[in-house]
Protein backbone atom coordinates (compact mmCIF):
# COMPACT_ATOMS: atom_id res chain seq x y z
CA UNK A 1 0.00 0.00 0.00
CA UNK A 2 1.29 3.39 -0.96
CA UNK A 3 0.79 4.99 2.17
CA UNK A 4 2.73 2.32 3.84
CA UNK A 5 5.65 2.94 2.09
CA UNK A 6 4.65 0.62 -1.30
CA UNK A 7 3.80 0.86 -4.87
CA UNK A 8 -0.14 -0.50 -4.36
CA UNK A 9 -2.33 2.93 -4.76
CA UNK A 10 -5.48 2.19 -2.21
CA UNK A 11 -8.70 4.40 -3.09
CA UNK A 12 -11.77 3.95 -0.73
CA UNK A 13 -15.10 3.47 -2.84
CA UNK A 14 -18.43 2.66 -2.03
CA UNK A 15 -20.47 1.47 -5.51
CA UNK A 16 -23.56 2.03 -2.98
CA UNK A 17 -23.33 5.37 -2.70
CA UNK A 18 -21.41 6.03 -5.80
CA UNK A 19 -18.00 7.22 -4.17
CA UNK A 20 -14.69 7.62 -6.11
CA UNK A 21 -16.29 5.38 -8.92
CA UNK A 22 -14.85 7.17 -11.63
CA UNK A 23 -11.81 8.05 -9.08
CA UNK A 24 -11.15 4.02 -9.37
CA UNK A 25 -11.33 4.07 -13.25
CA UNK A 26 -8.85 7.11 -14.04
CA UNK A 27 -6.52 4.83 -11.46
CA UNK A 28 -6.88 1.91 -13.53
CA UNK A 29 -5.76 3.69 -17.04
CA UNK A 30 -3.16 5.63 -15.50
CA UNK A 31 -1.72 2.68 -13.86
CA UNK A 32 -1.92 0.73 -17.13
CA UNK A 33 -0.15 3.59 -19.58
CA UNK A 34 2.06 3.46 -16.54
CA UNK A 35 2.84 -0.08 -16.53
CA UNK A 36 3.05 0.22 -20.33
CA UNK A 37 0.33 -3.24 -20.46
CA UNK A 38 -1.07 -4.10 -23.74
CA UNK A 39 -3.41 -6.00 -25.16
CA UNK A 40 -3.26 -9.43 -26.52
CA UNK A 41 -5.80 -10.08 -29.27
CA UNK A 42 -5.13 -13.74 -30.06
CA UNK A 43 -5.35 -17.05 -27.67
CA UNK A 44 -7.87 -17.89 -24.61
CA UNK A 45 -9.23 -15.35 -22.88
CA UNK A 46 -7.89 -16.10 -19.16
CA UNK A 47 -9.41 -13.73 -16.16
CA UNK A 48 -11.22 -13.61 -12.54
CA UNK A 49 -15.28 -13.65 -12.22
CA UNK A 50 -16.37 -10.68 -10.25
CA UNK A 51 -19.75 -11.40 -9.88
CA UNK A 52 -21.89 -14.62 -10.66
CA UNK A 53 -25.53 -15.11 -10.14
CA UNK A 54 -28.47 -17.14 -11.29
CA UNK A 55 -31.89 -15.77 -11.16
CA UNK A 56 -33.97 -19.03 -10.80
CA UNK A 57 -33.38 -22.86 -11.83
CA UNK A 58 -34.78 -22.38 -15.58
CA UNK A 59 -33.23 -19.32 -15.82
CA UNK A 60 -30.03 -17.92 -17.60
CA UNK A 61 -26.85 -17.70 -15.47
CA UNK A 62 -24.52 -14.49 -15.92
CA UNK A 63 -21.47 -13.42 -14.66
CA UNK A 64 -19.03 -9.98 -14.84
CA UNK A 65 -15.77 -11.21 -14.76
CA UNK A 66 -12.25 -9.49 -15.90
CA UNK A 67 -10.26 -10.80 -19.39
CA UNK A 68 -6.35 -10.69 -17.80
CA UNK A 69 -5.06 -12.45 -20.92
CA UNK A 70 -6.42 -12.98 -24.79
CA UNK A 71 -9.78 -11.79 -26.33
CA UNK A 72 -13.33 -12.87 -25.06
CA UNK A 73 -16.06 -12.73 -28.19
CA UNK A 74 -19.38 -12.51 -28.40
CA UNK A 75 -20.40 -16.22 -29.13
CA UNK A 76 -17.63 -17.51 -26.80
CA UNK A 77 -18.33 -20.00 -23.92
CA UNK A 78 -17.18 -19.33 -20.63
CA UNK A 79 -16.33 -21.74 -18.33
CA UNK A 80 -16.49 -21.50 -14.72
CA UNK A 81 -15.64 -24.71 -12.77
CA UNK A 82 -18.53 -27.76 -13.66
CA UNK A 83 -20.86 -24.28 -14.93
CA UNK A 84 -20.68 -22.95 -17.99
CA UNK A 85 -22.35 -19.75 -20.22
CA UNK A 86 -22.49 -18.48 -23.49
CA UNK A 87 -20.92 -14.67 -24.09
CA UNK A 88 -23.80 -11.89 -24.96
Amino acid sequence: MESQGGNIPVIHISAKFNKNIDLLEELILFETELMELKENKNGQAEGMVLESRRTGDNEAKSCTVVVHKGTLKIGDYLILGDNYCKVR
